[in-house]
């Protein structure tokens, strides 16, 4: 009909540009970038931002592992349950984990692994905290435990929120103890 483009092969329509509203349908499939750094581009809406190029999307599974300052902290391989969404520069991780065996842990407890690297630098947005449901995760702590993200790495370092102080986690994880968290972060 008039009013509108319609690309098609042999009678089905694949893409169709309608003339009253210029928005474009697709019939079935994606759009497809073919070129790395091309996206979905918002500078005609009002804005200050230094970019409003939407160009990139990922999910997947990552595996995350406990480093400490001597000694080990291990991760039931079983449960170490852990997403991610990348949209943009921004990536949420979260999963669910499970400690299978400690063996004499000293220093301080970091999750590792993350799927993209923590931004560098001193701007707000290289900064991200991560939320957590611990089961047993240290045995002396009777506070909130939290995480911080470290800036440049793919390590979140454990701390425990305890009467007004921030303290590092003691690596003094017990076998068997879980904890569930999320924290998204810039790249």
């Amino acid at each position: 009909g008039y009013g509108k483009l319609i690309l098609a092969t042999q009678s089905t329509a694949r893409l169709t540009v309608h003339e009253s509203s210029g928005d474009v349908s697709i019939a079935n499939g994606n759009v497809v970038m073919a070129t790395s750094g091309k996206g979905i581009d918002f500078s005609a809406t009002s804005g200050t931002g230094t970019s409003e190029l939407l160009n990139d999307y990922e999910e997947g599974t990552w595996d995350a592992f406990f480093v400490t300052g001597g000694g080990t902290v291990t991760i039931n391989p079983a449960s170490n349950q852990c997403r991610y969404t990348k949209i943009g520069r921004l990536v949420t991780v979260q999963g669910d984990i499970s400690v299978s065996s400690v063996s004499s842990p000293t220093g301080p407890l970091l999750i590792s692994g993350l799927p993209y690297t923590i931004a560098a630098g001193t701007e707000g947005n290289a900064y991200s905290a991560m939320s957590v449901f611990p089961s047993g995760l240290e045995a002396t702590a009777t506070g909130q435990i939290v995480g911080y993200g470290v800036v440049g790495s793919v390590s979140i370092y454990m701390y425990r929120y305890e009467a007004g102080t921030i303290i590092g986690l003691a690596p003094s994880a017990k076998a068997a103890s879980e904890f569930a968290f999320s924290m998204t972060y810039s790249v």
